[in-house]
């Protein structure tokens, strides 16, 4: 089905729903009171001919007693016959209800999942990316600046995973991301406006404490203009690193055998507001001697990282 044509039948609905909510409004305006007798038939304004029904007799001769009887049974009479007009009324309105209300294929199908469908496979890249089973894989969608999990699949023997019903709207991305052997990876994001049906690989690697194929490519420090209220300026620090190991290099913030085996940065005396972004995010830090060290994944390939930090001066 064409773009074009889903957007005419969406908009088709959406117009036929605001016709039957207005025409919703109008009916509940008329059997209000319908419903009102339904729900407490003992609270009926009761007119003048049913009050002088249940007018009370002299309860001392059998005459009155009679007459009593009959009045109560002509008032029960009456409310029954009221009730069953409400009733009907309303069963009345409800089948207008129904016979208004869209239920064509195309209006439920409108109204059901969407059409996007992402499937892939995890692949382990330390050994010749085999598939890898058994394993739980998390689909994110994100809106403009809006992201939330959406939901989850565990890979069968083949590593494989699928996700159906997914929307095809132009503003919604999608990724999926796992956190492996204590190291996040994320696929590429993607659309499904212009392709609904998209493979999807996630690719990961064992894991390793081995820094020896690690190495710093590149640090980069921007000085902002100093601050003469606050007394600081801030710095921003950029740093890529680069792994050419076969293994993800998993840091351990773990100090019960001495200095924790991780990622550290150190910083000047005095450093103070420390704010991590790039390379930091799902993963622990903690403040360490002259700096700070993070469990920071390092994946083979090149890995970017930057954080500012506020330096006081006199």
């Amino acid at each position: 089905m064409s773009k074009n044509l889903m957007l005419k039948l969406r908009n088709s609905c959406v117009n036929s729903k605001s016709r039957i909510k207005m025409k919703q409004n109008n009916l509940l305006l008329i059997t209000q009171p319908v419903a009102a007798q339904l729900i407490a038939p003992s609270t009926l304004p009761i007119s003048p001919v049913a009050a002088q029904l249940i007018a009370p007799a002299d309860p001392h001769t059998p005459h009155a007693r009679r007459n009593q009887l009959r009045s109560y049974d002509r008032y029960w009479r009456h409310i029954r016959r009221n009730q069953l007009r409400g009733y009907g009324l309303f069963f009345l309105c409800l089948i207008f209800l129904i016979s208004l209300c869209p239920f064509s294929p195309v209006s439920a199908h409108t109204l059901a999942t969407g059409q996007g469908h992402i499937f892939g496979q995890l692949l382990d890249g330390t050994n010749n990316n085999t598939p890898i089973a058994e394993q739980e894989v998390t689909l994110q969608m994100a809106q403009g600046n809006n992201s939330s999990d959406l939901t989850t699949a565990k890979t069968d023997a083949q590593g494989a995973y699928s996700f159906t019903g997914l929307s095809t709207d132009k503003t919604m991305k999608y990724a999926i991301y796992i956190r492996y052997q204590g190291a996040h990876y994320v696929s590429s994001i993607v659309t499904l406006d212009s392709k609904a049906e998209q493979q999807v690989n996630l690719t990961v690697y064992e894991a390793s404490s081995d820094t020896s194929k690690v190495a710093v490519l590149q640090t980069t420090m921007l000085i902002g203009k100093p601050d003469a209220k606050k007394g600081s300026f801030t710095v921003s620090e950029f740093l890529a690193f680069k792994n050419l190991d076969t293994h993800t290099f998993v840091g351990s913030l773990d100090a019960t055998q001495g200095r924790p085996k991780a990622l550290f940065f150190s910083l000047p005396s005095g450093t103070r507001n420390i704010n991590l972004s790039s390379g930091f995010d799902g993963y622990r830090s903690l403040q360490a001697g002259s700096g700070f060290a993070s469990e920071a994944a390092l994946p083979p390939g090149n890995t970017e990282f930057a954080f500012t930090f506020e330096v006081p001066y006199t």
